[in-house]
């Protein structure tokens, strides 16, 4: 679990303690230090913010004219602040410990930040920090976690590659090129702490490939991609089910490349070693049918698509998978469409309403994938 920053409740009556005539509780100033750190590389002004809550009441009741002076302060030291607010909020702290953050005090310091970085990102619920902020954070949390390595505290290196393992997964969906650092630098530390040829650094290059992939810089996904399905050779078979979802990645790097033939033989290799205990409810098996079937679609295969499409039924129905699910509802229909293609009127109109009614069961009314299907069906 992701360590929290204590609220400020918790720190009322502690001794205070700054230089300066600042007064601040001994817990907030390795975290000020901290901040004060990394200010010259952008860290996000809503993160400061965030942390406001923390902060003793003497700290936010400066005066307008030493806030201005402080400004000038600020601006000579490299220290990035943004407006009047920040610089009442933080402008002492950071002017006082910029000039006074010891090699001695780098332990507490990585620490405390390291725990205030892990805060952001809560194992369960959503992100306290914006998209682009959690993208900025990844480089703090990198230089971060590369100066807890070099003072030897492995832990909060290791908890903050967890947590740009963590970034990367929410970034890469809807901002894929914000994901690049994320995966990029979980991956370096990856190999600094556990090795290159360790499962976990395998599964991250392979999470680095995938991205690449989606920001189309092909060369760099496939250097990724077959390098993860090399270095996994030497484990002799261990991780088939890492394997697979790395050649299910190779298989869409080839399908966006328009290699269809290679990419029919990824997917194929990959639907083959999961098959037997993966259903269709698991996105790679998902994945790699529906990618095969529209290969075979492509290369105007419409009988081994639809041979294909019933074995891979089969399987899942055979299998301890649930029997209801939109994956196979969507495999359904794609069969009867393919069936309707190869002019199997009847078949087609059959195997088209039990996708339609088996989405009804598992698909809440009005659900896009609902309506989809309900105009295929509808469609002569």
């Amino acid at each position: 679990m992701p360590l929290r920053i204590p609220a400020s409740s918790k720190m009322q009556g502690q001794p205070l303690s700054f230089q300066g005539g600042v007064a601040l509780p001994l817990r907030v100033r390795p975290l000020m230090e901290f901040f004060a750190y990394m200010a010259p590389t952008g860290f996000p002004k809503k993160v400061f913010f965030q942390f406001a809550h923390l902060l003793p009441v003497p700290l936010t009741a400066i005066r307008r004219n030493t806030g201005i002076s402080l400004l000038d302060d600020l601006d000579r030291r490299g220290l990035i602040i943004h407006s009047k607010e920040d610089i009442h909020l933080f402008g002492p702290t950071l002017a006082a410990v910029r000039q006074s953050v010891a090699t001695a005090r780098a332990h507490r310091i990585i620490q405390e930040g390291g725990r205030f970085l892990l805060a952001t990102l809560p194992n369960h619920g959503k992100p306290t920090v914006e998209p682009h902020e959690l993208n900025r954070l990844s480089w703090h949390s990198r230089v971060l976690a590369d100066h807890a390595l070099r003072i030897g505290n492995k832990e909060i290196a290791t908890k903050l590659m967890h947590w740009l393992d963590c970034a990367g997964r929410k970034l890469i969906g809807p901002w894929p090129d914000r994901a690049i650092n994320c995966h990029q630098s979980a991956l370096n530390l990856s190999q600094r702490i556990l090795g290159f040829n360790h499962h976990l650094t395998i599964v991250r290059l392979n999470n680095l490939g995938e991205t690449w992939r989606r920001i189309k810089e092909t060369t760099q996904a496939e250097y990724c991609l077959l390098g993860a399905l090399l270095l996994l050779t030497d484990h002799l078979g261990q991780f088939s089910h890492l394997e697979a979802n790395i050649l299910g990645n190779l298989g869409l790097l080839r399908n966006d490349q328009r290699q269809w033939n290679e990419a029919r033989e990824a997917f194929n290799q990959a639907w083959s070693m999961a098959k037997e205990s993966r259903g269709l409810n698991d996105p790679l098996i998902f994945l790699c049918v529906n990618n095969l079937a529209r290969i075979m679609g492509i290369q105007n295969d419409f009988r081994g698509a639809a041979q294909f499409l019933e074995q891979a039924l089969e399987y899942h129905y055979r299998g301890n998978h649930p029997p209801a699910h939109p994956n196979v509802a969507m495999i359904l229909n794609n069969l009867g469409l393919v069936q309707k293609k190869m002019g199997h009127t009847d078949e087609a109109r059959t195997t088209l309403t039990k996708a339609l009614t088996m989405a009804e069961k598992c698909l809440p009314p009005g659900h896009t994938l609902l309506t989809q299907l309900k105009e295929g069906s509808q469609r002569p």
